[in-house]
């Protein structure tokens, strides 16, 4: 369980090295919950690249899933590098909901791979038998500057269900 504003982080900061991958394995579950108190850290999984070399891929294998008020799993890049790719394997359920409150606006339980750059979004595979997304979650692949935005794969083999808010976005920014 990550909470509390708890972090998992691999970068890379300079120069053309890849980043490490994140790699989690638990039988029962994993959870991610919401944020600090003071609501500036959200609970959370990260890779990013922040210059030239690639981000790490994060993979998660496990029996139920859950990101849950404002907690987040990011594959980012900055640059020229390739953000890394997100894969959920979860053998029972996954669930993406709720979010966190800040000042005049709010933070949404997501999974995100995204490039301001001009290296390419990572994908984002979810596999499970049921996928919830509720009250705001969200999976997305964004670009906002020159890189391409990846694809967003989901295999659930008994339902998808889409609540209040909730997204599946592939969008791209013009700048």
């Amino acid at each position: 369980m990550i909470q509390d504003g708890g972090q998992i982080l691999t970068n890379t900061l300079s120069g053309q090295g890849r980043g490490g991958d994140i790699i989690i394995n638990a039988t029962d579950s994993v959870n991610l919950l919401g944020s600090t108190p003071d609501k500036l850290t959200a609970s959370s999984i990260q890779s990013s690249a922040g210059s030239e070399g690639d981000a790490g891929n994060i993979k998660i294998e496990t029996g139920r899933f859950t990101l849950q008020g404002g907690a987040k799993i990011d594959a980012a890049s900055l640059r020229s590098g390739k953000a890394g790719d997100i894969t959920i394997n979860a053998l029972e359920s996954a669930e993406i909901t709720g979010f966190m409150q800040v000042p005049l606006s709010f933070t949404a339980s997501r999974i995100t791979a995204e490039t301001s750059g001009t290296g390419s979004a990572g994908l984002v595979s979810v596999t499970t038998p049921t996928l919830n997304l509720s009250d705001f979650g969200s999976i997305v692949s964004s670009t906002s500057g020159a890189g391409n935005a990846s694809s967003i794969a989901i295999h659930a083999s008994d339902s998808i269900n889409l609540g209040q808010g909730s997204l599946l976005s592939v969008p791209t920014i013009v700048t």
